[in-house]
């Protein structure tokens, strides 16, 4: 149930963003290994291996003071001089998205 669980909230993510599939890529760190992928006005950011309450920078994708979602975890914080701190889920995965209004 929990592999399920885990691919579905995979699976909803690409779906809801096109710039996973066609998506320019840019790397922001080898390690942890944390990118980004921006296709018009879509844009995420994307940690593997991340370590619990690690600081990750995304200035280059999210603007000063902008709310973002970990859709891996559901966490909602705000970008603070152009960065997030953020609990991965227990894969150390960290699916980061602009919150629409």
């Amino acid at each position: 149930a929990a592999v399920l669980a885990h691919w579905q909230m995979l699976g909803q993510f690409r779906l809801a963003h096109p710039s996973i599939a066609r998506g320019r890529h840019q790397l922001i760190s080898s390690a942890p290994y944390i990118f980004a992928r921006i296709h018009a006005q879509d844009k995420v950011v994307v940690g593997l291996g991340v370590n619990a309450e690690q600081t990750l920078v995304v200035g280059t994708v999210f603007a000063e003071g902008e709310q973002v979602r970990n859709a891996a975890t559901g966490e909602i914080m705000r970008v603070k001089q152009g960065m997030v701190k953020t609990q991965p889920n227990s894969q150390g995965l960290v699916l980061l998205e602009g919150i629409v209004k």
